[in-house]
């Protein structure tokens, strides 16, 4: 009588799994091997287990003794980047490598043990599969949360200041050409910004197709400008005359103005702001310079993170510069920044002038 697929298993246990990490690892090139493995051991044994007690029927039989390597390896692909057909893809693999050892092998098995192999891996994907989902759950829960978090905190600041200012102007204690009538109309102005920010964050979560109309240049950037608060920096624009692009306005309007704004915030007093816009090969190109001293240890990239501040004391939900990336990107294009110290910052924005994806 030949060997059953148990003793197969039970026997070739480490070459089954050094064959699945290699063809898990055929499939995720770009990741280090020692990063692949997960809770295969587990799941390897958890298999071999299923078959030497020739358990065939049921979910609910499967899960008499149940094993936590199936939850686990949902859990840590999630948490490494993954994405969920990988998380499918491994346990498939491990169906693959016994049936191409036991083939090597010139071996035959009941059908009765593949199917037991059949539904056990059947088993484990569906738990690994509700790992990651609840994991994906979890994590976009709590990021809603800081989202709706830093959003009420922003606004509360800026409607804390309008109502102060407010019973001011009300109690006759200043007039409508004062200062206080300044500071209501910046704080009005900032929950502006934070609603449009929000506005086209939704968007961008919410929306694949974009909604694309010819925007010239040089009138997105004089409304981003015309919405900037009063300040002492000045503004220094070029823009080739007649550069123009097909975007979605709402997302276009909301990045060019958040770049401008971030670069008027961080500049220092009586600084200069220069924006730039030309079109070259296929694309725009919107340039735009803060003097804010450089970023000195700050890796650029992190700006670009939601909720990331540059300079807390500043205020601000840490938005801005998120939806410039994401809208920017929705179009195919990118945006980096350059740490120009000791003067500031250059950000770049490479706008395609026919989306590649959308």
């Amino acid at each position: 009588m030949g060997r059953s697929l148990y003793e197969f298993t039970n026997a070739n246990r480490d070459r089954i799994l050094e064959r699945t990490i290699d063809v898990v690892a055929r499939h995720a090139t770009n990741v280090p091997r020692d990063q692949l493995t997960g809770a295969l051991p587990q799941i390897v044994d958890d298999v071999v287990r299923a078959l030497g007690d020739d358990v065939l029927a049921a979910h609910d039989a499967l899960h008499a003794s149940p094993s936590d390597a199936a939850t686990r390896q949902g859990v840590f692909r999630f948490q490494a980047g993954f994405g969920l057909e990988m998380v499918v893809r491994c346990f498939g693999s491990v169906c693959d490598s016994i049936t191409a050892l036991a083939e090597e092998d010139r071996l035959a098995f009941d059908a009765h043990e593949f199917r037991i192999l059949n539904q056990s891996l059947d088993t484990a994907i569906a738990d690994a599969v509700d790992a990651y989902a609840s994991q994906a759950r979890q994590t976009d829960n709590a990021a809603a949360r800081e989202r709706i978090g830093a959003l009420a905190h922003e606004l509360r600041n800026a409607l804390s200041t309008v109502a102060v200012g407010f019973d001011a102007l009300r109690s006759g204690r200043a007039g409508f050409a004062s200062k206080t009538a300044a500071i209501v109309s910046r704080g009005i102005e900032r929950m502006e910004t934070l609603i449009a920010q929000t506005l086209a964050a939704v968007k961008l979560e919410t929306e694949s197709r974009l909604e694309l109309t010819t925007l010239r240049l040089g009138s997105i950037i004089r409304e981003s400008a015309d919405m900037l608060a009063p300040s002492d920096v000045r503004l220094d624009v070029d823009v080739e005359s007649d550069a123009a692009v097909e975007a979605d306005r709402t997302l276009m309007v909301s990045a060019v103005g958040n770049l401008i704004q971030n670069a008027v915030k961080f500049t220092h007093a009586n600084g200069t702001v220069t924006v730039r816009a030309r079109v070259d090969d296929g694309e725009a190109i919107i340039e735009v310079a803060d003097e804010c001293g450089g970023l000195g240890a700050t890796d650029p990239e992190t700006l670009f993170r939601p909720f990331h501040q540059r300079d807390a004391s500043r205020g601000g939900a840490g938005l801005g510069l998120a939806i410039v990336r994401d809208a920017v990107a929705a179009h195919g294009g990118t945006v980096e920044a350059r740490d120009h110290a000791p003067k500031g910052c250059l950000f770049v924005l490479r706008w395609p002038l026919q989306p590649r994806s959308h």
